[in-house]
């Protein structure tokens, strides 16, 4: 699923917001994605525009190795639905403080997302992990990539919504056990 960045809380002077392709650049520690400022107040946030109205079953996020968030709470907004004000929260998850790998590798989660119909996901980081490398409290995130289909085809199919929003989270990427994840069922 498309989308573009709309909105940062705050920015490391001089670094990029473009997150990178997930899968070319990854291994490489040159690319850094979206950081937060240097000793930035908590919680810090990231919202997401999705190029159209879609039903999302996963994402996957690619932490930096020592510049680590410790939580990351999901929220959704669908301008589309009437009925409903504001966004939702979907739940949180945590990171690794990456000490048992001594900062040198990347984190990357899988996480679901119940099949959440919108048009903006933001994702707020409740705080960092503290490490020898983390010298000015930071957390950033490398590249995210979302999965899932746009809401007018799930909706049209034969199977429907709700059958198809389940299709589509047997189809995604496999999803790390993530049992700090708080997913509302009522999505």
């Amino acid at each position: 699923v498309e989308y573009k960045l709309v909105a940062l809380s705050s920015e490391q002077p001089g670094a990029s917001s473009a997150f990178t392709e997930m899968g070319s650049d990854q291994g490489s520690t040159e690319a850094v994605g979206w950081q937060t400022a240097h000793f930035c107040s908590w919680p810090q946030s990231l919202e997401l525009e999705l190029a159209e109205r879609s039903v999302l079953s996963h994402m996957q996020i690619l932490s930096h190795e020592y510049k680590i968030a410790s939580h990351i709470e999901l929220w959704v907004r669908d301008e589309q639905c009437f009925d409903q004000s504001g966004d939702t929260r979907l739940g949180k998850f945590s990171l690794s403080d990456n000490t048992q790998r001594n900062f040198e590798r990347r984190e990357m989660r899988t996480v679901q997302l119940a099949g959440a119909c919108c048009t903006h996901l933001r994702l707020v980081i409740v705080g960092c992990h503290i490490n020898i490398k983390n010298l000015f409290s930071q957390a950033a995130v490398v590249s995210i990539r979302l999965y899932g289909a746009p809401h007018e085809s799930v909706a049209a199919s034969p199977l429907g919504l709700e059958q198809g929003s389940a299709t589509l989270m047997c189809n995604s990427p496999r999803t790390d056990q993530l049992g700090d994840l708080a997913v509302d069922s009522s999505l």
